[in-house]
């Protein structure tokens, strides 16, 4: 049992963070992205209110931001569903039109805890 544990806890260790699934990740709070400067990473989870080919908007509490999902995906529209809920792990980049976007790195999908 005792070595049953320990081998558990190597593997999880190993396996984790290839998968995304570091306290790291997990341990994120709440962001004001237009605060963040420019090539800044940023983790932030939210709702995905809308789909397009390469991108999706993420409704993460007190505004929205677009997700570029370019580094992950070509095909955002088949993998996100509005209405579900990830976590985001990625780069804040500017736009030349003033805004500013995520340039994702990193996507996990979770169920919301209901209240």
């Amino acid at each position: 049992m005792f070595y049953s544990l320990i081998i558990l806890t190597i593997c999880a260790s190993i396996i984790a963070p290839r998968y995304g699934y570091t306290e790291e990740f997990y341990g994120i709070g709440d962001y004001e992205v237009q605060d963040l400067k420019s090539n800044e990473e940023i983790a932030v989870n939210g709702e995905i209110i809308n789909v397009d080919r390469d991108s999706f908007m993420l409704d993460y509490g007190s505004h929205t931001i677009t997700v570029e999902t370019d580094n992950i995906t070509r095909d955002a529209e088949s993998l996100y569903i509005p209405g579900e809920y990830v976590k985001v792990k990625g780069r804040v980049e500017d736009e030349p039109a003033g805004q500013q976007v995520i340039r994702a790195t990193r996507i996990i999908k979770y169920i919301k805890e209901l209240d």
